[in-house]
């Protein structure tokens, strides 16, 4: 399995570099897991893949970041409302034309 995350830098000019460590880490398994370190402004969907074992269950992963004193975390389980496949990344991506999914 694989949780793949994302970001959103909320403005048009400024790329942001977070070095991985305490204020750019994600957990269980380890701070570096593969995220990105600069961050280029705006969304930015599906930027990077952790691959978790079939067995990681119930568990959480966290991606916690920490720019200018304010700390984001993104979550992924393995919960089946959370699943992606091809269509919803082609429909997050453009490919579909309006963006939907449905």
């Amino acid at each position: 399995f694989n949780f793949l995350f994302g970001y959103m830098n909320r403005n048009w000019e400024e790329e942001i570099d977070v070095p991985v460590g305490p204020d750019n880490g994600i957990e269980p398994g380890g701070l570096d897991q593969g995220q990105p370190t600069r961050f280029l402004p705006r969304r930015n969907r599906f930027v990077f893949r952790v691959q978790v074992p079939p067995d990681f269950g119930n568990k959480e992963m966290v991606w916690t970041l920490t720019t200018r004193g304010r700390t984001e975390k993104a979550f992924a389980t393995l919960r089946p409302d959370y699943f992606i496949n091809d269509v919803v990344m082609a429909s997050e991506t453009g490919a579909l034309g309006a963006g939907t999914s449905s």
